[in-house]
């Protein structure tokens, strides 16, 4: 069975995605380059998680809160499951952690967490599949754009902005992570 277009591949497969042989076709070779060198680091990054037996399940695909109903402090509902896939439980939090403030994020990771502070390896495959899923965004619109939807090129520089954006906090994001896990079990919050 074939899967849909419009699915985003697992974490951990990301980087085998066929849309990375067709990036030549963007026609710009700074973008190229830095996807592709974005890629290599990805590569390596999954490929040590990858040596861990490693659990999946069903999980969202695109949990952010846009995709969450919330009514009173509690969640009422979830939306949006078109990427729904089985995968590591980490991908939804990692991408639910893309976008908020460091704080936030940290909150939503403890919880993900429950309450105890991650494992090395935990963190660092989240850390992984946090830019994973900006280059599983950016191979999405690859393929758009070379079947000739010109538009997804403003899409493709936005996954390259998340891998990015991903980079650059999560020295901060990681350590507000493992202090509000310290937090929770020393009874702080």
């Amino acid at each position: 069975r074939s899967e849909p277009t419009d699915t985003f591949p697992r974490i951990l497969e990301m980087p085998a995605d066929p849309a990375w042989q067709r990036l030549d076709a963007l026609d710009d070779p700074a973008l190229s380059g830095l996807i592709r060198r974005k890629l290599a680091e990805v590569r390596t990054a999954t490929n040590t998680g990858a040596s861990e037996r490693l659990d999946v399940q069903l999980v969202h695909g695109d949990w952010h809160d846009g995709n969450i109903l919330c009514q009173g402090g509690a969640v009422t509902g979830i939306l949006d499951f078109d990427f729904a896939h089985p995968d590591l439980p980490v991908a939804d939090v990692a991408i639910a952690t893309l976008i908020p403030d460091v704080e936030d994020s940290a909150q939503i990771a403890v919880g993900y967490f429950d309450a105890r502070a991650p494992a090395e390896h935990e963190l660092d495959l989240m850390a992984a599949a946090q830019r994973a899923r900006g280059l599983g965004h950016v191979a999405f619109f690859v393929n758009r754009y070379v079947d000739g939807d010109h538009g997804a090129l403003d899409q493709i520089r936005l996954g390259v902005d998340l891998v990015l954006r991903a980079e650059q906090r999560w020295p901060a994001l990681r350590t507000a992570i493992l202090r509000s896990a310290t937090g929770v079990r020393a009874g702080r919050f």
